[in-house]
């Protein structure tokens, strides 16, 4: 599970760099990453990567899951 999240997390950013999506001001994917896990948990689904929403959420209930 938490090299498949990894690759696709790095996918994603890759996505959403390539696209000019402007969360915040990330640098790579693991500030990208940390921004949308922030947005997260602070119930603030409308800041998080609209292309990859679902995918992530999906991603974070598997690795808090993980425990």
């Amino acid at each position: 599970m938490c090299q498949e999240a990894i690759r696709n997390i790095k996918a994603w950013y890759d996505s959403d760099a390539s696209s000019g999506d402007p969360i915040c001001g990330w640098k790579n994917e693991r500030e990208w990453f940390a921004e949308n896990y922030a947005f997260w948990r602070m119930n603030r689904k409308d800041l998080m990567s609209n292309d990859h929403e679902q995918a992530l959420l999906e991603t974070f209930t598997q690795l808090k899951e993980l425990k």
